[in-house]
């Protein structure tokens, strides 16, 4: 078992900002997963407003990540 604590931020709309915020600040390496960036599935389609918004964003510095998404 790990004795990390690995913390999930949830932003109203502005994850991506946030994340070049923290990244500026703390340093380290971000990944950004927008939801037009997933594979287009019929079953669920995503809008084009929907498209730029993050999906999921890692921080990771040092062996430590923050997880970060764009919807609360």
């Amino acid at each position: 078992m790990s004795d990390w604590l690995v913390p999930y931020l949830a932003f109203n709309g502005n994850c991506e900002e946030a994340v070049k915020f923290y990244q500026a600040v703390l340093g380290g390496e971000s990944q950004i997963f927008h939801f037009g960036d997933a594979p287009p599935n019929p079953a669920f389609p995503v809008t084009e407003n929907v498209k730029p918004l993050v999906m999921h964003a890692e921080l990771r510095k040092n062996g430590h990540v923050i997880r970060m998404d764009g919807f609360i």
